[in-house]
């Protein structure tokens, strides 16, 4: 990414009051992302709940400079500032003003009390704040389902929930909640409770509504229709185009004569072209059994660090998955997914990079075919389960399509070793170069793929370009990018 221009000296910009700091970086944020201020609390990952990718971060971090005239600093990582609290707690850090207010808080009015509600309006206004917010019927949303999990409502959501619930109670913003402590609706009339003074001991006077029967403890019968489902808003994981990986930063990782690798190769050859240009480029590279990698590894390390892992054992084809026996079917997934555990879990204090290979028809599943060999998504799960653990660690799961050759996908996994590091899934299908976003939508019925398809969902592959620019309305997830412009 290009450098933001050069800002002003510090010296010229009296420190604003620690209110005034949390107030506009919400502004900023709020601006550059076409979310509302009242919906971006400031302990939501900017990327994993606002799917505010690494572009756009960076916009937001030169915008904040310029506002508070902070020096450019190139040391500063983004990682470390997965959350607007983060950013503001930086900016005071920075003007050196002490966190009096809380951060992004808006103190509620002092005039015009609102009068506690009764334990049954509670439960009824915000189970109707639900309602209108996510199109399910009231009487289909019983308080004890899970919001995410049964409902399928998404954080975004969740956080515009809990904006509309305070504003109807008068209950002032509260910077120290997590959406993920109210994962119900009794957790959330619970809170309303707690804040309002309200006493539990009333709930039973609104034993008559049907859709507090789970807070009151009576009985009662829901009746709803399921095909109502259909038009909940959900989202859905879509391949989305990415630059080659010339046009992105590196990675910051090294394949030279003080690199140490260990290459666990397939049976078709991809792993031994790998062997032949790393060798080339003068790295020591130590090749080990995915059957039993164990067995070698000891030896491997007692002779020096490993500092990375390519695992290719998933470009293998295992056949249909309706021709598999239990036998066979455990085999395929130890010789994929066990070694691989065993490999990294050994590794695991030295946090090497990963880079994993795979056969799901280079879109990871997530194009209207659906994938080719779908064991491979269980070595792309755990490589985004290691990245999750170890995030400072490089770490890349590449998809390839169903073909003979050696050559190109030993450049390719080569080339994703040394760019876009912010790239975890990354494919090859087509003459291009995709990663995965998500897009929201309407559910729909769908009917599961034949048994050599990881998936039934099988989202419609679209055309999305990883820089596109984002809507004034609320945006969409994106793949985050590490391309240079």
């Amino acid at each position: 990414m290009t450098a933001p221009p050069e800002p002003i000296r510090p010296a010229a910009v009296e420190p604003p009051a620690g209110d005034q700091i949390a107030e506009a970086v919400v502004e900023i944020v709020s601006g550059l992302t076409g979310y509302p201020p009242d919906l971006l609390d400031v302990d939501l990952d900017l990327e994993a709940d606002l799917g505010v990718d690494t572009v756009k971060q960076a916009e937001v971090f030169a915008a904040v400079r310029e506002r508070f005239a902070v020096p450019r600093d190139d040391e500063l990582r983004l990682r470390d500032f997965p959350t607007l609290s983060h950013v503001i707690g930086w900016v005071r850090e920075k003007t050196g003003t002490p966190a009096t207010p809380a951060a992004g808080s808006t103190p509620a009015t002092a005039a015009d009390p609102v009068e506690p509600p009764a334990a049954d309006e509670v439960a009824e206004a915000v189970v109707e704040i639900v309602s209108g917010l996510t199109g399910y019927p009231p009487d289909l949303l019983d308080v004890d389902l899970d919001l995410e999990a049964d409902l399928g409502v998404d954080t975004v959501k969740q956080a515009e929930v809990f904006a509309a619930v305070r504003e109807r109670f008068a209950v002032p913003r509260d910077d120290e909640l997590r959406l993920r402590d109210f994962p119900t609706l009794s957790h959330v009339i619970g809170w309303v409770r707690e804040k309002t003074g309200e006493p539990a001991s009333r709930a039973r006077a609104g034993a008559g509504s049907p859709n507090t029967a789970a807070v009151t403890g009576d009985a009662a019968t829901v009746v709803g229709d399921l095909a109502a489902t259909d038009g909940i808003v959900r989202r859905m994981p879509v391949a989305a185009l990415r630059p080659e990986s010339a046009a992105c930063v590196p990675t910051g990782v090294t394949l030279d004569a003080g690199t140490r690798v260990v290459v666990l190769p397939d049976q078709g050859g991809v792993g031994d072209a790998l062997v032949t240009r790393l060798t080339r480029l003068g790295v020591q590279v130590v090749t080990l059994d995915p059957d039993d990698p164990g067995a070698a590894l000891e030896p491997a390390l007692a002779a020096g660090p490993v500092h990375g892992v390519y695992w290719l054992a998933a470009l293998d084809d295992e056949g249909g998955l309706d021709t598999l026996d239990l036998g066979g079917w455990r085999a395929a997934l130890n010789r994929r997914v066990r070694g691989l555990y065993t490999t990294m879990r050994r590794l695991y204090d030295d946090s090497p990079f990963l880079v994993t290979a795979s056969r799901l028809g280079g879109y990871h599943g997530y194009d209207e075919a659906g994938a080719t060999c779908p064991m491979g998504g269980a070595v792309t799960g755990f490589a985004k389960a290691y990245r999750r653990e170890r995030p400072d660690a490089l770490v890349k799961a590449v998809d390839f399509e169903v073909s003979r050759k050696t050559a190109a996908p030993a450049d390719r996994l080569v080339e994703e070793t040394l760019r876009d590091p912010g790239c975890v899934e990354v494919g090859y299908a087509d003459g291009r170069r995709w990663g995965s976003a998500w897009r929201s939508g309407r559910s729909r019925s769908r009917t599961p793929n034949s048994a050599r398809t990881r998936s039934s969902w099988s989202p419609v592959r679209p055309a999305v370009s990883c820089r596109r620019s984002r809507p004034t309305s609320r945006p969409p997830h994106v793949a985050p990018s590490t391309c240079s412009t």
